[in-house]
């Protein structure tokens, strides 16, 4: 496995998962870091405020962010509303750390424009691509017609009340 490497030139851990990146240390193609047996003895940083994200987390940290702010979207947005939102998506696209991410986000928004115009077509096209991102990693796809219930509503058996 080739190293994804962050802007900066340096290995990108957003870029890969947990799992791929322990497989890096272990190669010893990557800085190893200390074993939790090696760090038991004391609390770290690391205890106190946690470690940068790797691409699963950022993943679905980014995914809660873009599914609840379309779930709280205007449900009859203003033209202002609209183009903020479109920058809002084109602005993920731009900066997300995973460039091959960030990359299948811009060819999606290119062949797909983000439906802004209410809130029931940004849940749509969200939920919509969320699915494209779930099939190509081989996950299951999400029924849209209940994405007010998981992004703003709980669902309908109480489970969130």
């Amino acid at each position: 496995m080739q190293i994804p490497l962050g802007p900066d030139g340096k290995p990108c851990k957003p870029c890969v998962s947990f799992k791929d990146w322990t497989k890096l240390q272990k190669k010893n193609e990557i800085k190893k870091e200390p074993s939790s047996l090696e760090r038991i003895a004391k609390v770290t940083l690391a205890d106190k405020f946690g470690c940068p994200v790797d691409a699963d987390e950022l993943g679905r940290h980014t995914w809660t962010f873009l599914h609840t702010s379309a779930a709280y979207y205007p449900p009859a947005a203003s033209e202002s509303q609209q183009n903020q939102m479109r920058n809002l998506i084109n602005s993920v696209g731009t900066f997300y750390p995973c460039g091959d991410c960030a990359g299948h986000l811009r060819k999606y928004v290119k062949q797909y424009p983000p439906q802004v115009h209410s809130r029931s077509a940004l849940e749509l096209w969200l939920c919509q691509m969320h699915n494209e991102v779930n099939v190509r990693l081989g996950k299951d796809e999400f029924d849209c017609n209940k994405v007010g219930q998981r992004w703003r509503d709980g669902w309908n058996d109480k489970s969130c009340d």
